[in-house]
C-alpha cells in the first residue's frame, strides 16, 4: 500500500480543469491489504478518465474524523 501526498491512497491533480471525485472513507476506502491499481477508487479513475480522482481513507474513522479530514485538504482541492 503507497500513500500520497497529504496521506491520500490516491492524489490526483488538484489544477485540472476536469471535475473531481473525492473518495473520502473508513478502511474500505483505506483498503490497505489491496494493490494500489485494484481499489475501488482505482478501477474507478481508470473507467473514468474524464475525471480526476482523489481518495482518502482510514480504518476506525466516522463522520467526524472525515470532516475534519476534508476541512484540512479543502483549501488545496
Amino acid at each position: 500500500m503507497t500513500q500520497e501526498t497529504h496521506g491520500f491512497r490516491l492524489w490526483g491533480d488538484v489544477n485540472t480543469t476536469k471535475p473531481r471525485v473525492f473518495v473520502l472513507g473508513d478502511s474500505y476506502t483505506q483498503a490497505d491489504d489491496i494493490d494500489d491499481k485494484q481499489t475501488f477508487h482505482a478501477i474507478l479513475a481508470q473507467r473514468f478518465p474524464g475525471a480526476e480522482f482523489l481518495a482518502f481513507g482510514c480504518s476506525g474513522y466516522g463522520t467526524y474524523q472525515q470532516l475534519m479530514i476534508l476541512q484540512e485538504v479543502q483549501p488545496a482541492l
